[in-house]
């Protein structure tokens, strides 16, 4: 196994910060005697990048502004090349899976001791994998969509609001509203026991379960409340 990373930061001026990092790792032959198949490689990848720009001195209403983003693609492939079946039968999974985030975020002073921030963000991951099997008599090959191209997005917006209250209570309340896409679009691909992707849902899950693409929306909320009791000792309290 090998691995490397890469991060550069730049400030073309005292209120602001662009940041770009990457991680690369690479594996090779991982053996797993409990498992019907090893690991033949590996390969990971992931990239990030991130701005910030705070005014300098606190002069003015905004706070700051951040904004982030990554994404990680990582290839996979399995096989039975190195156990006693591979002379009867030849398999081979190969999968990736590839996620991806960001967000966008803004902080204003509203007034002494109080903050507001509020943003939106996304988050996302595609799976894909497929296996072959191929039997060595007669050369007959099958396949399973182990993973049917699946996929999930999740995108939302939030609000946060802080304020200093008597005491040295601090107390911060927020809410935020998601709406969340999830699909696979191989769902009527060959899969397990001679059936689809789908109808192995319906088997385990049932009928509800036929329908793979689906959205839904949530609404969630939180209050929280903290005061430091002594310089080493803090208590929090919340609720959501």
């Amino acid at each position: 196994e090998s691995d490397g990373f890469l991060s550069l930061g730049l400030r073309p001026s005292p209120a602001q910060r662009f940041s770009f990092s990457t991680v690369l790792r690479k594996s090779e032959r991982t053996d797993y005697p409990s498992l019907p198949m090893d690991s033949d490689w590996d390969r990971d990848r992931m990239y990030s990048a991130s701005y910030r720009y705070r005014p300098a001195g606190g002069r003015g209403r905004l706070a700051s502004v951040e904004a982030r983003f990554g994404f990680a693609p990582i290839d996979h492939l399995m096989s039975n090349r190195r156990k006693p079946t591979w002379s009867i039968m030849q398999s081979e999974s190969r999968s990736s899976a590839d996620s991806r985030s960001g967000s966008v975020s803004a902080t204003w002073f509203m007034w002494r001791g109080a903050t507001l921030s509020a943003g939106a963000d996304f988050t996302g991951v595609d799976r894909d994998a497929l296996r072959s099997r191929r039997m060595t008599m007669t050369g007959m090959t099958s396949f399973d969509h182990l993973w049917p191209d699946a996929s999930q997005d999740d995108r939302g917006v939030f609000v946060e609001h802080s304020v200093a209250a008597p005491g040295g209570w601090r107390i911060r309340a927020g809410a935020r509203y998601d709406r969340v896409a999830s699909a696979a679009a191989a769902a009527d691909d060959p899969g397990l026991a001679g059936r689809t992707v789908r109808q192995n849902y319906v088997w385990f899950y049932g009928p509800e379960a036929a329908d793979t693409g689906r959205f839904e929306t949530t609404l969630s909320g939180n209050v929280l409340a903290g005061k430091d009791l002594t310089p080493r000792v803090t208590l929090e309290a919340g609720i959501g």
